[in-house]
């Protein structure tokens, strides 16, 4: 929790459809994430793959995924432009579609964005050498807790917004039903 990285912050949520976020240095939320260990590399990389957040998977259309190797221990997925994964020895980080809580205004309106390549890649670089020893481990626990609370808000916002919605359908779904 409060790693910095590439200029952005991971941080921990207690949202359990957000568990680890990935905030880039405008305060825009790049990426959803969860954590997976497994007892060996080929276990971990297979898990992600197998259980991706993304539609489709990649035994129908293949040619959509490519693998980029960043040292023997650090691997990344991707399909198309979006990252699927990143794997250290055992453990990864599998990318999942981050929806936007303050994109909610009815429900037809959240918009999910998944972790670009070209955003998240330079991130994954710096975090393999963080990783390896090679580059400093920075932590802004601060900064950490600040991103915390704003997502915390806009959560709170969301559900308001959803409540609201939810009491106008309801009440014009009655008035419908008595004309």
């Amino acid at each position: 929790n409060g790693l910095k990285v590439e200029n952005g912050i991971f941080f921990l949520t207690a949202d359990e459809g957000n568990t680890v976020l990935y905030c880039d240095q405008k305060g825009r939320i790049n990426s959803s994430l969860d954590i997976r260990y497994s007892k060996s590399i080929f276990g971990v990389r297979t898990d992600m793959v197998i259980f991706e957040w993304v539609s489709f998977n990649y035994w129908t259309m293949p040619s959509l995924y490519k693998e980029i190797v960043l040292s023997n221990d650090c691997w990344v997925m991707t399909k198309g432009d979006d990252v699927l994964c990143f794997t250290y020895k055992n453990a990864g980080l599998a990318f999942k579609g981050f929806t936007d809580p303050a994109t909610f205004v009815t429900p037809e309106t959240v918009k999910t964005r998944y972790a670009s390549v070209g955003e998240m890649l330079p991130v994954l670089k710096t975090l393999c050498l963080i990783l390896h020893g090679k580059a400093p481990a920075v932590y802004d626990l601060d900064l950490a807790q600040r991103k915390l609370e704003e997502f915390n808000y806009s959560i709170t916002q969301r559900d308001r917004r959803a409540r609201e919605v939810s009491n106008i359908r309801w009440h014009e779904e009655r008035k419908r039903q008595k004309e």
